[in-house]
């Protein structure tokens, strides 16, 4: 067993397969389309994406919304309760608050 985790956010985009072969904690972004909110999942168990894609299409209204650092307390501290150390691969801080967020959580 490592004495590490590996967490990466939905952003990322990878394949939900690989993400569980290598063994990746997927923190879920979330995000609102047509006045419903969902989390992002890699293996779009919330919302389809071929549904997702035909909603903005569609010109259904979409935003999105930044992890607050209460939900990154939440994945990280089983871990660090653990012993474990935490190596969190995330979305551009140029591009979401939500790396101020983890930042904060830390």
């Amino acid at each position: 067993m490592s004495d590490y985790v590996i967490f990466t956010d939905s952003c990322s985009d990878l394949p939900a397969h690989l993400a569980k072969k290598l063994q990746l904690e997927v923190i879920p972004f979330n995000y609102n389309i047509d006045y419903i909110d969902y989390e992002n999942h890699l293996d779009h168990s919330e919302l389809d994406a071929g549904v997702f894609y035909s909603l903005l299409r569609s010109g259904k209204p979409a935003s999105t919304a930044l992890v607050n650092s209460y939900t990154y307390m939440e994945a990280f501290e089983p871990f660090l309760k653990e012993g474990k150390d935490i190596l969190y691969l995330c979305f551009s801080s140029a591009l979401s608050g939500s790396y101020g967020q983890a930042r904060t959580a830390a």
